[in-house]
């Protein structure tokens, strides 16, 4: 709420609170802006325990508390270190995390600004995992009159959470090893892989199956043989949704921040032209659960957002770090990627073109004669003028059919002209960080016999 009305930064949050307890506990308070934590039950905890001798007698009840704060600190230290942070002042209110196992609409609700990519429960479950709490808590459960639910988020604990390790698989993977018996480690694998689904998050990963792919690529083998190449000449050509990706990345790489203030751009007087058809859009979502193109800050520390890089056709803006941004006399727009030895650079997050109605069999068919291109081989790009040229391999089409393989051709022409004439299938795969279509490109020149 208070950085939706811009109010952050003009109030002080002092959290007192029953339920932190561990590290983890603290690192998350103050990433969402805790100055200050008052973990009032774990200190009386620690009183208590103190006065039940659970301690050395030369301990008392200041220094235990002293220790327990000491501890706390040092794996704050740990975890901020981590994150390349070194003071408290930074690291409070920074966000610099994801949400594993939370649904979007609870994360918008209650953590404003953090990215939740696998999705998960929301505030019904939680409401109801903390009504069971407090029943165990002041219940008639005998087993907890005097003692705490035994937890087990960590580490295996009879009557706590489910673990994927546990005494009986521990056992049987030991059993197979010492005694060298393969029908015992098939049936711990077994074990495993099936309760992987419900421990683990690759479990929760829909992966084809070897037969599947196997099959796949068998296909696409066969299909390749006894290529040709046709004549040369002027054809319109049908990018497959399989590299249709880097036409788009071309006009990427020519809207990147760095290459403008370079003025090596083919983009670099297009801002607020026509690159693509009306109707299309070009849009940069950072946010979209499960996919590995998704954070909620980039490499300078700077919220991302969804955004239009093209819009209804027209190029709306560059893709900028702080770096670019300040040699254009702009405002970076949060694309800073940074690597293990490099300084940060404007690179794009996920990626989506508009699709279009019709299917890559329908485009096929309306492109009458033309050339299919299903694999690139190599790169000529001219950065200042767009001139593009590559070769390429896959099939030729005839009277609207697919007539033969072909491989060995060059495909050339330019980006500005060749994006403004696309039209997108509607095939493109949604699970990718770039989802871009099939795409038609009509009249461009190719290199054959």
């Amino acid at each position: 709420h208070l950085i939706r009305k811009g109010l952050r930064t003009s109030v002080g949050l002092v959290v007192e609170t029953g339920e932190a307890r561990e590290v983890h506990h603290f690192c998350v308070l103050a990433g969402y802006g805790a100055e200050a934590i008052n973990p009032y039950l774990a200190f009386e905890t620690l009183l208590s325990m103190h006065m039940e001798m659970d301690f050395p007698e030369e301990v008392d009840q200041d220094e235990v508390v002293e220790r327990y704060i000491k501890s706390i600190d040092k794996g704050i230290l740990k975890v901020m270190s981590k994150m390349v942070i070194s003071t408290y002042q930074s690291y409070c209110g920074a966000h610099i995390f994801d949400a594993v196992g939370l649904s979007t609409e609870f994360v918008e609700k209650f953590f404003f600004g953090t990215a939740t990519m696998i999705e998960g429960i929301g505030l019904d479950e939680v409401s109801e995992e903390t009504v069971q709490r407090h029943a165990e808590a002041f219940g008639n459960v005998a087993i907890l009159k005097k003692s705490l639910d035994v937890g087990g988020d960590y580490a295996y604990r009879t009557r706590g959470e489910n673990h994927m390790w546990t005494p009986d698989s521990i056992a049987t993977l030991q059993h197979a090893v010492r005694s060298n018996l393969p029908d015992m480690y098939r049936a711990f694998a077994k074990e495993v892989n099936e309760d992987s689904g419900r421990y683990a998050i690759r479990g929760l990963f829909r992966i084809k199956g070897a037969e599947e792919i196997g099959r796949t690529a068998g296909e696409r083998a066969v299909e390749r043989l006894n290529a040709r190449r046709p004549a040369t000449g002027a054809y319109p050509v049908l990018f497959d949704e399989r590299i249709s990706s880097s036409l788009v990345g071309h006009l990427l790489s020519a809207a990147n921040g760095a290459a403008i203030a370079r003025g090596s751009s083919w983009l670099k007087d297009s801002l607020g032209t026509q690159v693509l058809p009306t109707g299309l859009n070009v849009t940069e979502d950072p946010f979209r659960p499960r996919i590995s193109g998704s954070r909620p800050f980039d490499g300078e520390g700077l919220a991302t957002r969804r955004r239009e890089i093209v819009k209804d056709g027209m190029l709306t803006g560059w893709t900028l770090d702080l770096a670019s941004a300040r040699k254009l006399g702009l405002e970076s727009t949060a694309n800073a990627a940074r690597g293990i030895g490099s300084v940060p650079s404007p690179a794009n997050w996920n990626i989506e073109l508009t699709q279009g109605t019709a299917n890559r069999e329908d485009l096929v068919r309306d492109m009458g004669r033309g050339l299919l291109v299903t694999s690139m081989i190599g790169s000529t790009i001219n950065p200042n003028t767009g001139d593009y040229s590559r070769g390429a391999s896959g099939f030729w089409v005839e009277n609207g059919e697919i007539a033969y393989p072909v491989n060995e051709v060059t495909i050339a022409g330019n980006l500005l002209d060749m994006l403004k004439a696309i039209v997108p299938a509607n095939d493109a795969r949604t699970h990718l960080s770039r989802v871009v279509p099939s795409l038609l490109v009509e009249g461009m020149t190719l290199a054959g016999n």
